[in-house]
């Protein structure tokens, strides 16, 4: 197996392709080719990476996880010398990546609130006619309050 010291995933979403998508990546291997380049970078094809719309065509470097967006064609040399020879992000076509705010550990709204229930989680065996078959897997469910 090949061991490739980058990744480069172009989307090839259809919105990409109609913006050059494959013309994208036919210049990108000629460039890594032209640098020697081609060995050592693997350049793979994915679906949608951002919003095409906005942003296409896009790519994705990894493992420094970069994402170019808005490329053409004639931006690919500079591309290729910026990441892949001298090491260093290409600042100009750099995606800034919104920041998304997980609400699932935010402190709950007011009529997220929980309500309490007094008697929540007791099972009370005298209400009980038959024993279901699951008391058998969870003992626990047979306890009578205190």
């Amino acid at each position: 197996m090949a061991y490739f010291r980058s990744h480069v995933l172009v989307s090839i979403d259809p919105v990409c392709v109609e913006k050059g998508a494959y013309d994208l990546i036919h210049v990108l291997q000629d460039e890594l080719v032209k640098q020697g380049l081609i060995d050592e970078i693997e350049v793979l094809e994915t679906s949608r990476i951002g919003n095409p719309d906005k942003e296409g065509p896009d790519l994705m470097v990894y493992p420094e996880g970069v994402h170019y967006t808005n490329l053409t064609v004639k931006d690919i040399p500079f591309l290729v010398e910026e990441q892949f020879l001298k090491g260093r992000v290409a600042e100009a076509f750099v995606h800034e990546a919104e920041e998304n705010l997980d609400e699932e550990f935010s402190a709950p709204r007011s009529k997220e609130v929980r309500i309490v229930l007094k008697n929540i989680g007791v099972i009370d065996p005298s209400i009980l006619k038959t024993i279901s078959p699951w008391m058998a897997i969870w003992p626990w469910a047979r306890s009578s309050p205190k």
